[in-house]
């Protein structure tokens, strides 16, 4: 893997993706992000196994493809760090990466993606979209009320449920409950129900826009959110 890339896009990467990382886990790869580039597309990962994120930026000078988990503390401290100007990684056979640029170069050990998690792909069973005004508002309506209580997983999350064209959103932790509906969705008569995990709401309150909208991918069993 060898490739150059503008130091403010992998930052902004970066900031999107080391909100999902633990600081410390029992499974340290977890405390890792892989990169993983393919022709011209870095796809840029972390998860807890709980959530997961992944999203795509532009390389330039791509002179060799491949992939490695790099220490996501370190990496993103150390793109902090620099200004705004070209960054080239390059990939060795150990899994070390030398990461060069104008002011110096670095070199951080990584880990082969084979010991990466597995990210599942999410099939397009349903598929909704949303305004993101709309699912800012839902969510923060909502996400106050969800229970901290480990002994009622059930409650530890918002409930989403399309039915028909109506989009429902609750939370309660058995003392508070709050519920907000929104009869203005096309669902194309798509039906789907799940628990969107608070880290998650969290996530996507941080990330999304003022404007424009959000697909959401639901599997078939509405266990899997996209």
């Amino acid at each position: 893997m060898k490739f150059t890339i503008a130091q403010n896009t992998l930052l902004e990467a970066l900031q999107k993706i080391s909100g999902v990382v633990p600081a410390r886990s029992t499974t340290p790869i977890l405390e890792n992000i892989l990169f993983d580039l393919d022709g011209e597309s870095l796809t840029i990962t972390g998860t807890d196994l709980e959530v997961s994120i992944s999203t795509n930026v532009a390389v330039q000078s791509v002179d060799a493809t491949g992939a490695v988990a790099l220490p996501a503390r370190v990496i993103t401290e150390m793109i902090r760090s620099l200004p705004d100007i070209p960054i080239h990684f390059e990939l060795d056979a150990s899994n070390r990466v030398k990461i060069t640029t104008d002011q110096g170069y670095y070199q951080v050990g990584g880990i082969s993606k084979e010991n990466f998690p597995e990210v599942p792909q999410i099939p397009e069973d349903t598929v909704i979209e949303l305004d993101n005004e709309l699912l800012n508002r839902m969510f923060t309506k909502t996400i106050f009320a969800v229970s901290s209580d480990e002994l009622r997983p059930a409650l530890m999350g918002v409930f989403l449920q399309f039915q028909d064209k109506e989009f429902r959103m609750v939370a309660t932790d058995g003392h508070r409950l709050s519920k907000i509906v929104s009869s203005n969705v096309e669902t194309d008569g798509k039906q789907a129900k799940m628990i969107v995990p608070p880290k998650a709401v969290q996530i996507a309150l941080k990330n999304l826009t003022s404007t424009g909208k959000t697909k959401l991918v639901i599997d078939s069993q509405g266990k899997n959110l996209e």
